[in-house]
Order: structure tokens, then sequence, then C-alpha cells
């Protein structure tokens, strides 16, 4: 995470997209958050079988 002048950018992998959207609510009720740019990325399984 890094932020600069209110600007939350937020990296990492998380379990699911309900985490993640947590994870940018929390940031966002944060005081002096004024936006929140989330680079969270979900994991990809590959298909089972091949």
């Amino acid at each position: 995470m890094t932020v600069t002048d209110g600007v939350v950018h937020l990296w990492g992998t998380v379990a699911s997209e309900a985490e993640g959207r947590a994870i940018c609510v929390a940031a966002e009720n944060v005081p002096g958050v004024k936006v929140v740019i989330s680079h969270l990325e979900y994991p990809s399984f590959p298909p089972f079988g091949d």
C-alpha cells in the first residue's frame, strides 16, 4: 500500500472479490483518504484435469 496526498493504492492477492472489497471499504473510511485505487488480484487456479 502507498498513500500520497490522500490517494491510496492497494496491492496484493486476496482470497475473494468480497475480501478485496472489504479492504477497499476499510481504506476508504480512514480519515484523510480521498480515493482508493485497487490493484488487488484474485488467485486464478487452473482447471482440474489439464
